[in-house]
């Protein structure tokens, strides 16, 4: 029987093992460039790997590409992929969370301008009587502005009250 973790049976782990793993972790590398300088800023990277990974973003097709790429897995071998990883992974639940925020702010000033009875009532319950009133009358301009076929600059302030007293 085999060993699931690759190891063969003995103290190492497996040729194939090693591989696979400094692929991942290349992979994880790679990932990294897609990221925003800040965010990778507060991954505490080592220079010589954050060096790599902006040096591959302007880089497109050849061997030059490849090479980096091979650096950046040399260099992430060095580091513990675990954290990295969990703060991927919390950055995107963090975006998740800010993209279900946005829609629920979206749905309420759809539901708004629409008069949806179901929307004033949770807005009238969620909002003081005078932003409920102003939102109210933002968003029949923002009707207004919509059969008129003007540009929605009563959506886009009803969208930034809300925003700003929901959140």
């Amino acid at each position: 029987m085999t060993d699931p973790r690759g190891t063969g049976g003995g103290d190492r782990p497996s040729r194939s093992h090693r591989k696979r793993e400094a692929e991942e972790r290349q992979t994880l590398g790679i990932r990294l460039a897609e990221l925003p300088d800040s965010t990778l800023d507060e991954l505490g990277l080592p220079d010589e790997l954050l060096a790599a990974i902006r040096r591959i973003r302007h880089m497109r097709r050849g061997g030059g590409l490849r090479r980096e790429r091979q650096r950046i897995g040399t260099l992430m071998r060095k580091l513990d992929p675990a954290s990295i990883e969990a703060a991927l992974r919390q950055r995107e639940a963090d975006q998740r969370t800010a993209a279900r925020a946005f829609h629920r702010l979206e749905r309420l000033r759809d539901g708004l301008m629409e008069g949806e009875t179901e929307v004033e009532a949770e807005l009238k319950g969620l909002l003081e009587a005078d932003d409920f009133a102003e939102a109210s009358r933002l968003a029949h301009h923002a009707r207004q502005e919509e059969i008129h076929g003007q540009p929605p600059a009563s959506a886009r302030t009803l969208f930034r009250l809300l925003r700003d007293r929901l959140a």
